[in-house]
Parts: C-alpha cells; structure tokens; sequence
C-alpha cells in the first residue's frame, strides 16, 4: 500500500515540473518581428514626368490644352524644375499656367499670365519661371498650358524637355512624350470626320444601297415582266380579234390582188425581154389584160377597205410608194391618159377571165361598143408604152409591190405555218425600195425612215419564229 501511494505521488511531481520548465520557456522567447519592408526610398535625386493632350486632333486656329506632372520619388530634394524646351511642330504656345510667379495651377491661383505667342516649331522656354522652385521628396506638382495650330502636321508626339538640378547643384533633364496630335485644315478635318463616318457607316450604307439597289432592280424586273406579260396577253387578244378580220382581207383582196400584180409584172417583163416586139402579140395582149385586171382589183380594195392594212406600218407605206411610182410611170402626168385608162378598167369585171376580156376588146357581136370603144383607145396607148423606156422601170416597182403584199398577207400565218413569211425581192427591186425611202426621208419628220426601212427588210429575211423549230 505504501509503496503504490508513493509511485503516484512521485508521477504527479515529474509531471508538474515539466509543465513549470515549459512555461518559462515559453515566456523567455522574444515576440516575432514585423517583415521588413522591400520598397527602400530612392537615394539618387530625380524627378519622374508625365504628360497627357486633351485632344489628339484639331483644327487650324482651335486650342489644345496639356498637362505635366512632376513628382520627386527620391529621398533628396531637387531645386529649380522646370519646362526648358517644348517640341510641338503645328503649334503655337499660348498660355503657360506656371509663368511669372504662377508654379501651378490651383483652383485659388487661376491667373494665368498670357505669353508672347511663339510660333517657332521648337520652344526654348529657359527664360519661364520654374514649375517648382524646390520639389521636396514625395513631394509632386502639376501645371498646364494651351497650344494653338498653327499650320496642318500629320500625326506627330509632342515632346517636353524638364530639367532640374539636385542638391550638388548638378544639372538634369529629361524628355517626356506628352501625347500624339494631329493638326488638320478645314478641308482636311473635313475629310477626316467624313472618313471616320465612312468608317463607322460606310459599310452598313454600302449594305443599304446594295439592299435598295437590288430591290429596285428586283421591282423593275417584275414590272418589266408584268408588262411584258400584259402585252402579250393584250396582242393575243388582240390578234384573236384581228386573225378573222386579217383572214377576211387576205382572201377577198390582198390575194386577188397579189395574183393580178405577179401576172402583170410577169408578162411586161416577158414583153420586155423579147427581141421581136411583133411576135409577141399575144404577150402584150396578156399584159394589158391583167394590167386593167390589177386596176380593177386596185379599185375595189381601196374602195371597199380603203387601202392596206398590213401587219407593218413601214410595209404600208413601201406598198403605197410602189404604187404611186408605178402609177406615175404608166399613166404619166397628163389627165387624159388617166382617165383613159381609169375608163378601160372600169370597163372589166372582178370576176374577169382572159375569154370575156378578149371578147370585149375585140368587139364580138354581143358587146356593147362602148365598152370595146374604151378598152380599144386604151390598148393603142398601152402598146405605145410597152416600147418606152417607162415600161422596164416600172416592171420594177410592180414587182416590189407584188412582195410586200404578198409577203404581208401571209404574216399572220406564221405560227399556223411555224416560220415567218420571207420577203422575196430582187436585187433591183431592194434598191427601188431603198430609194424611195431616201425620197421619202427628205421630209424632216421622216428623216428616220431609211433606218426603219433597212430593218424591216432585214426582218424580213429571219424566217425562224422564237420558240418554233420548223419541221
């Protein structure tokens, strides 16, 4: 029992007596230490200087304003800071804020000295006050000043050259860019602010003028189209109902017509081309029927129709010149001889044939003797006429009209046929045509119809329809 009362309290005593020795060690160790600072102040004398533009770009006569900073960041005062040199080509200084006894520029010192305004590229400011007359450590101040343009520089750094002197009185300076600028002329800021427009729009205008243009041109191909369309609609209305009335005149004139005009012009021509005249008896005869037969028809369309209705006004009107020319021809300028011939085809049926015309010209027993009296007086001119140099060239012009009639009538048969109707002319009878336009020309309101004439022949020569192909 004893023994075991004394093992514990001999481990009580160990136990506490650690803990005292503990304690005092812990109170005999020194409080840690606050970490040195890094950052050591500066030692050498000098002067850090920044500088900034209030606008990087103006215009010939407007102002700028700068501003410099300067702070000593050294443990050593510096004396004497000042703005010794001012690069600003362009420029010219106007104010100075730190001048004749103003080292900065403060709310409560706002005068501002106006300088001599000095225009030279480069400013030696030497003779200004300094900015500060004595930069403390620490310490920093800030002054301003106004530049004006003076003429146009391109983008160009203004520099300026700060200088001071430490406490040995040793000298320093130092160039800082204060800031880019640009000084323009009024056509040149002109030209900048429109291109700085163009760069912001340009390509949403570009983008909207190509959106408008394209829609512009999408409605003006529609209503092209839909013209297009509602001219086709109108001439095949039209035509459905022209192709009856067409028809009509086809077959009860143009055609009677065409085939009395292509007889003629065959028999005077054969009558011309023979060598003896007195052999051909039976030509002239044949000529002088269907040559009254081709006035009578003549007269029953420009009676009944009153005159050609074709296809082409420009064909119209060659028809109508080839029919005056060879009318002028035949008949002369006398009125007799008009009359005369006028009577003898009144004389003639339009149901004719070559049997009851002959029968009334030779005067058969069941004829009146007028009738062959008139043919008869018509007949002595006409063989006189067959012999003149008149008859060749009008064989010519009959010949003329007989391809534009019958070129005309068959026009509006094209798409039944699937080809256009070609107009068949001699080389003389093209060159007729082409005179009588010139004739016709002289007239200053018709000064174009040579050019009309020319293309209509040419059309005429394209039997290809668009669309068809021919079998």
């Amino acid at each position: 029992m004893g023994c075991r009362a004394l093992r514990h309290f001999l481990t009580i005593f160990v136990a506490s007596s650690t803990t005292l020795v503990l304690a005092a060690q812990v109170r005999s160790q020194p409080p840690p230490r606050a970490p040195k600072s890094t950052e050591q102040p500066n030692p050498l004398a000098e002067v850090l200087v920044t500088g900034s533009l209030s606008l990087s770009t103006i215009e010939v006569g407007d102002q700028v304003r700068f501003w410099l900073t300067a702070r000593n960041p050294s443990t050593q005062s510096v004396s004497e800071v000042r703005l010794s040199q001012l690069d600003a080509p362009g420029y010219q200084v106007e104010r100075l804020s730190w001048c004749a006894g103003q080292p900065r520029w403060s709310a409560s010192q706002k005068s501002v000295v106006d300088l001599q305004r000095i225009s030279s590229d480069s400013v030696d400011l030497s003779a200004c006050a300094p900015l500060k007359d004595e930069l403390k450590p620490g310490q920093s101040v800030t002054v301003w000043g106004d530049l004006r343009g003076r003429t146009p520089q391109e983008l160009q750094t203004i520099v300026a050259v700060v200088a001071w002197k430490t406490a040995d009185n040793q000298e320093s300076e130092l160039a800082v860019p204060i800031g880019q600028g640009v000084v323009e002329s009024r056509l040149g800021r002109l030209w900048h602010n429109l291109r700085d427009t163009l760069k912001d729009f340009g390509l949403p205008l570009v983008l909207l003028g190509l959106g408008w243009y394209f829609q512009r041109w999408e409605q003006k191909r529609a209503q092209r189209k839909e013209e297009e369309e509602k001219r086709r609609v109108h001439l095949a209305e039209t035509w459905n109902l022209m192709l009856p009335t067409a028809h009509d005149l086809m077959t009860k004139y143009y055609m009677p017509l065409a085939g009395a005009a292509r007889r003629t012009s065959d028999y005077l021509a054969r009558y011309t081309n023979e060598i003896d005249h007195r052999a051909s008896r039976s030509t002239a005869r044949m000529a002088f029927f269907y040559s009254l037969f081709f006035q009578r028809r003549l007269r029953e369309v420009f009676y009944s129709i009153g005159g050609f209705h074709f296809k082409s006004r420009v064909g119209e009107e060659l028809a109508v010149e080839c029919l005056g020319q060879y009318q002028k021809l035949y008949y002369g300028d006398g009125e007799v001889v008009q009359r005369l011939h006028g009577a003898a085809a009144g004389r003639v049926e339009l149901l004719e044939t070559v049997d009851s015309f002959f029968a009334k010209l030779d005067g058969s027993s069941d004829i009146d003797e007028n009738i062959t009296r008139d043919l008869q007086q018509s007949w002595k001119y006409f063989q006189a006429w067959l012999r003149a140099p008149q008859c060749k060239e009008a064989v010519i012009y009959m010949k003329g009209l007989t391809a534009l009639v019958q070129y005309e009538m068959n026009r509006p048969y094209e798409y039944w046929y699937g080809h256009s109707e070609k107009l068949l002319l001699d080389g003389n009878a093209e060159n007729a045509l082409l005179s009588l336009a010139s004739e016709v020309a002289k007239a200053p309101e018709r000064k174009d119809f040579v050019k009309e004439v020319r293309e209509y022949l040419a059309a005429s020569k394209n039997t290809q329809l668009p669309g068809i192909n021919r079998a």
